[in-house]
């Protein structure tokens, strides 16, 4: 795990709706870990965040 990862991990784990974003993109592009990506999606989604909603609904 690099370190980026690791403090957006930390981030994301508290709530922090562009963490979460910035990890599913991540995994994403970079580590090709679809679910895990949805999984931080639908959490920003959750919280509001259009972009995450938009990127959540081109997944499906």
């Amino acid at each position: 795990m690099h370190e980026a990862e690791r403090w957006l991990k930390s981030a994301a784990s508290q709530g922090d709706i562009i963490a979460q974003r910035q990890l599913a993109l991540m995994y994403i592009l970079k580590n090709k870990k679809p679910i895990e990506a949805v999984k931080y999606l639908k959490r920003a989604a959750n919280q509001g965040d259009a972009p995450s909603q938009f990127l959540l609904g081109k997944s499906f």
